[in-house]
């Protein structure tokens, strides 16, 4: 009881080490950004699945799309001021709340026409006038943008002097319309400033949008708690195409004021945007990425993703980080229980469990995400295939220990039976060694580390005697000897020490009856262990024919008679390849060839078996006839 409770508590050790490890590699790995690759991956994928994520009815989208440029085809938009008058005038009548001019009016048609050197006139001193009133009235805001210059410099790009100063305010009311990207070129964060207090203009053009409603509507408090320079998560409304879009055209009609979509700005916040198929205001975003389970791959236009801004200032829409203690711990907890599943279930099992694992975890994140917040999943997900390794790690090790158990408690039979060989043949070998034509057996019961875990240690050994005692009679009725067992493998030599010209077809005959006897204790083990739901008992045989080198080995206390070589090798890995290839016997070209007539095979391979250069050609040993004089194997 002792020695149990013992193992438990080592187990038990093991087992909150391995957590330990997974848990902290995976956090610190998240914390030095390891995982951000794979974190955006996820981070797209949640917003594809999770499509339209809310209504954003408090910002509307004035396009200037195909049918208001093809209406105003033979019209410059450098000469577009007075449409954009008129639009502005109706969302002034209709009680639009704030307008943001999402172009960046870098000429107009006062500035050109003196840039042509045209003659002073009227027109040209008052073709704009109409815009500058509406710019004046306190309710826009105009785009401005930094750009680089060839030398790498920054400058700004700002509306035409006769607009900026028509704007209340100067400088202050326009806003820049770069957009924050993501070394990847993907826009998923935004800034409120990108200039610091010293420079006019500083904010971003969504932001001085919100600042200006938020002034209007007393919110100051929501504002001040953006930072004003640190990225801030876009909580995107949905794919493009979720907000809703009134054609320019729409306004400019002279019953503007009577209908129904116009008469709908009321309140809104609107955003006019050039959005025709020409235009280039077209970004990456979260939506752009094919991922599986994804939506299609959809550009969004910039005008979209200053409404997505908005919304998500407004309504404090942005998904928020879950605390680095809180991940730790709920991590922590899932690998906990997940590393005790893996203890109990087999390695291959283990790995289904660990896929499904994964995937809850991966679920639980994309639950958290549709909440509003962000639980890294690439963190829990490494830390499960961590913990996965180990647990696996320590299981094999635990089977291997196993195993050499089994071999010692075996090898004092093994030996003692090739000494009664030695004996009755009458010729002792040379202690030496030497080199001899043989053909090595191994052979391998298939799925016993499933079949092990479900017995007790005593079942087990029963189990081994049980069925050693019978696959090894075909073998000494061949003249072969038992070499050796390896925990659940049987490596038999025929030819030595006792000389047999047709070693090779004797082998071929042990074989098959071996692959009968195993067959035939599938009963026995369902009739012993009818209460086990133990896999069926399959065994997998490797044949090589060759020269080994045959002698004694080991010490003056311990002696043991054994083949050593290549041959003994290639056999060993010929049983190795029996599982993948899916056959029961795997015999070597050479064996089939020294077998003389008679043997009838399936498939053949051509190999290079692990530790080996160059290919070997193998065959699926079926059946073995009695020899016929005209069968040949060339």
């Amino acid at each position: 009881m002792v020695q149990l409770n013992q193992r438990l508590l080592k187990q038990y050790v093991i087992g909150v080490l391995i957590v330990i490890v997974s848990c902290g590699f995976a956090t610190v790995a998240g914390l030095n950004g390891w995982f951000e690759p794979l974190e955006r991956i996820y981070y797209d994928l949640w917003h594809q699945m999770a499509e339209k994520r809310y209504p954003p009815d408090q910002i509307v989208i004035v396009a200037v799309d195909d049918q208001t440029l093809l209406d105003h085809k033979d019209e410059p938009l450098a000469f577009w001021g007075p449409h954009f008058a008129t639009t502005l005038e109706v969302m002034k009548k209709v009680g639009v709340k704030m307008v943001g001019v999402d172009f960046i009016f870098s000429v107009s048609a006062e500035s050109w026409l003196q840039r042509l050197g045209i003659p002073g006139s009227d027109i040209s001193r008052t073709y704009d006038i109409a815009l500058r009133k509406q710019l004046g009235t306190g309710s826009v805001i105009l785009a401005g943008q930094l750009a680089a210059k060839s030398d790498g410099e920054m400058t700004m790009i700002m509306p035409v002097i006769d607009f900026l100063y028509s704007l209340p305010d100067g400088p202050e009311d326009v806003g820049f319309s770069n957009l924050y990207q993501d070394d990847d070129g993907v826009v998923r964060k935004f800034v409120k400033k990108l200039l610091d207090e010293q420079s006019m203009p500083n904010m971003t053009f969504a932001a001085l949008l919100v600042k200006k409603v938020l002034e209007r509507e007393q919110r100051g408090k929501q504002w001040a708690s953006i930072p004003d320079f640190t990225p801030q998560n876009i909580g995107y409304a949905g794919p493009p195409g979720t907000f809703q879009r009134i054609s320019m055209n729409k306004l400019l009609a002279d019953e503007a004021l009577s209908d129904p979509d116009v008469l709908g700005l009321r309140d809104k916040i609107v955003i006019i945007a050039s959005e025709h198929s020409g235009s280039s205001d077209i970004h990456l975003t979260p939506y752009m990425q094919a991922l599986p389970f994804g939506l299609e791959p959809q550009m969004m236009t910039g005008a979209e993703i200053q409404a997505n801004i908005i919304a998500t200032i407004l309504n404090n829409r942005g998904p928020q980080k879950v605390p680095d203690h809180l991940v730790l711990a709920w991590m922590f907890v899932f690998v906990s229980v997940a590393s005790a599943i893996f203890f109990r279930l087999s390695p291959f099992l283990g790995f289904v469990g660990l896929v499904f694992l994964v995937l809850g975890y991966t679920g639980v994140a994309y639950g958290v995400f549709c909440a509003g917040w962000l639980l890294p999943a690439a963190n829990g997900n490494v830390a499960l295939l961590v913990a996965f390794v180990g647990c696996l790690s320590r299981r094999l090790t635990k089977e291997e220990k196993n195993k050499a158990v089994l071999q010692r408690v075996f090898s004092p039979y093994i030996s003692e039976i090739v000494i009664e060989r030695i004996l009755a043949s009458g010729r002792l070998p040379n202690l030496g060694g030497e080199t001899l034509d043989v053909t090595i057996l191994f052979s391998d019961i298939r799925s016993f580390t499933t079949i092990s875990e479900n017995l007790s240690p005593s079942e087990v050994l029963e189990m081994l005697n049980t069925y050693y005692s019978r696959v090894c009679e075909p073998i000494t009725e061949q003249g072969g000897i038992i070499d050796k067992f390896i925990g659940d493998a049987v490596m038999a030599v025929f030819g030595a020490p006792l000389n047999h010209p047709d070693h090779a077809r004797r082998s071929f005959t042990a074989a098959l009856a071996m692959v009968k006897i195993a067959d035939d204790f599938q009963s026995w083990l369902k009739e012993r262990f009818p209460d086990k739901n133990l896999p069926g008992f399959k065994i997998g045989i490797g044949i090589h024919s060759g020269r080994a080198v045959i002698g004694n080995l080991g010490s003056a206390k311990r002696m043991e008679y054994t083949a050593i070589g290549d041959t003994v090798n290639i056999a060993a890995r010929l049983e190795s390849l029996s599982k993948k290839l899916g056959w029961t016997i795997v015999a070597s070209r050479a064996s089939i060839k020294a077998a003389g007539n008679g043997v009838s095979w399936g498939k053949t391979e051509m190999v290079t078996p692990l530790g080996r250069i160059g290919k070997l050609e193998v065959m699926e040993l079926l059946e073995l006839a009695p020899a016929a004089p005209d069968e040949s194997v060339s």
